[in-house]
């Protein structure tokens, strides 16, 4: 998730025009994908439980996987935690960046 702040700011330049403020701000994409991944399998399973046609014939060829796997695992539980990894990791990494650009900083002139 810290895909911009891996950088060196001096070597990564994505335009003439950009400040550190936007790329921070850039951030927040990164913060919004665990979320959009979230939403995209939310979809999906509300999609497969109202018996969509074009989601179960995706889905057909995993389903005995899926039913051997229930039996084993307890997969409920771990999806439920992997769900909830995703937005716990996603509000740290919004409160993290907000933190960042809010975060008061002392300016200081050649003169003091």
């Amino acid at each position: 998730l810290d895909f911009f702040l891996s950088f060196d700011w001096w070597l990564f330049c994505l335009g003439p025009n950009v400040t550190t403020v936007q790329i921070l701000a850039l951030n927040y994409l990164t913060a919004a994908y665990p979320l959009l991944v979230l939403l995209i399998a939310a979809k999906l399973i509300s999609m497969y439980d109202r018996s969509n046609r074009v989601v179960v014939c995706i889905f057909k060829p995993f389903h005995r996987l899926f039913a051997r796997c229930f039996g084993w695992l307890n997969i409920k539980r771990s999806i439920m935690d992997a769900f909830a990894t995703f937005l716990v990791l996603s509000y740290v990494k919004f409160t993290v960046t907000c933190a960042i650009l809010l975060y008061p900083n002392p300016l200081y002139t050649e003169t003091g």
